[in-house]
């Protein structure tokens, strides 16, 4: 059986612009210093914040910065992040009301 290597905990803490992006996202909610070290530390956050720089995105960290706080909307209020029937709906029909108004 050929075994699989995995990165170590310790290297998803060499993504360079993390720290940055974990400060900057930190203040704009106003954390707490206990609120800050969970959220640094967090590998999930983590991953949201590389994904952009993954694939490439014009800007990065200002997409990273903004799927973050989506993420953290979605943790503090649990009614925005419950899946509602209207979810499963084609997706273009939720974006009707913005795609029109030009």
């Amino acid at each position: 059986m050929k075994q699989v290597k995995t990165a170590s905990k310790k290297s998803t803490r060499n993504f360079a612009e993390w720290n940055n992006i974990a400060e900057s996202v930190a203040d704009a909610f106003k954390m707490d210093n206990e609120e800050r070290d969970c959220f640094r530390n967090k590998n999930l956050a983590q991953l949201i914040a590389a994904i952009p720089y993954l694939a490439g995105c014009d800007d990065p960290g200002r997409t990273a910065i903004t799927h973050l706080g989506a993420y953290i909307l979605s943790l503090r209020i649990k009614t925005v992040a419950n899946c509602q029937p209207a979810d499963n709906d084609y997706l273009l029909k939720r974006l009707e009301m913005i795609n029109n108004f030009i």
